[in-house]
């Protein structure tokens, strides 16, 4: 039936959005990494490398959030902990090329002797993120149901300002793995005795 079509449509284009949003996340973390290391730096390479690994990416992000969910169960903390842990997972398998398991056992590793300035980075980048988005949504919460125009302009200036701030946060996150990794595994020496591009 019609009513039963369009009540269906919502939860299928937030699924949409959901996907689009991963396979997008995977192309800025490649792209990201491309300009840090050195690399030729092209759109279309950086998709590629993510439509690639995009199931690896579905499953990373699935098994680190219910890994998430079932540590908040036992406690806030832990759960805190396993989220900061997990969270550089993606570009593990974006920019090595590893499996789910092995992107977020190598995630788990390369973040937990740092796990402070994983915490603090994360923390700064989401309230950045979340800062341009805050008046529309108080004025949203002001305006009451009343201003439905309100909120249609608001979500256009959402989709808008995320074309800003996504890029920003895979930017710094991007940082922020390459950092573990020198701090980890003294990637700059490694990089520099090999030849290559070091990382800034």
């Amino acid at each position: 039936p019609p009513g039963t079509a369009r009540e269906e449509l919502p939860p299928l284009l937030d699924l949409y959005d959901v996907l689009a949003a991963i396979l997008l996340w995977g192309a800025l973390a490649a792209l990201c990494s491309a300009a840090v290391t050195g690399e030729p730096v092209s759109l279309r390479a950086a998709y590629g490398r993510a439509r690639d690994c995009f199931w690896t990416l579905f499953g990373v992000s699935v098994l680190s959030g219910l890994a998430t969910v079932a540590a908040l169960l036992v406690l806030v903390v832990p759960g805190i902990a396993v989220f900061l842990l997990l969270f550089l997972a993606s570009h593990v398998a974006v920019i090595e090329g590893r499996g789910v398991t092995e992107s977020l056992d190598r995630s788990w590793k390369i973040s937990r002797p740092h796990w402070r300035r994983v915490a603090g980075v994360l923390a700064v980048t989401a309230l950045i993120y979340a800062l341009p988005f805050l008046p529309g949504y108080g004025a949203v919460e002001l305006a009451g149901e009343g201003a439905a125009w309100l909120a249609g302009v608001t979500g256009v200036l959402e989709s808008l300002l995320n074309v800003l701030v996504y890029p920003f946060a895979a930017a710094s996150t991007t940082l922020l793995y390459y950092d573990c990794r020198v701090r980890s595994e003294a990637l700059d020496l490694q990089a520099a005795a090999e030849g290559l591009p070091v990382p800034a």
